[in-house]
């Protein structure tokens, strides 16, 4: 159990350490010039990006989700809140 975990973490900090600072940066730049966000997502990948809009819908963005979750789908309106 604990040499999984150690694998877990070794994962995590190897993807952190893949993203650029330039990349971050960019990234920041292009939500914060955006007008519109809208987040697609499937499964758990769906279901972290919902959750990614709600914290930018919190932040007062204009963001559309269509998340698709055990056979259901869902499209929120812009500048409403996701379920």
């Amino acid at each position: 159990m604990v040499s999984l975990r150690c694998s877990q973490v070794a994962e995590v900090q190897a993807g952190l350490q893949a993203v650029r600072s330039e990349d971050v940066a960019k990234f920041q730049r292009l939500l914060s010039s955006a007008r519109r966000i809208v987040c697609f997502g499937v499964g758990r990948e769906g279901l972290a990006l919902k959750a990614f809009a709600m914290r930018l819908f919190h932040i007062e963005f204009q963001v559309g989700t269509c998340v698709s979750c055990w056979k259901t789908s869902r499209l929120v309106e812009f500048g409403t809140a996701a379920p």
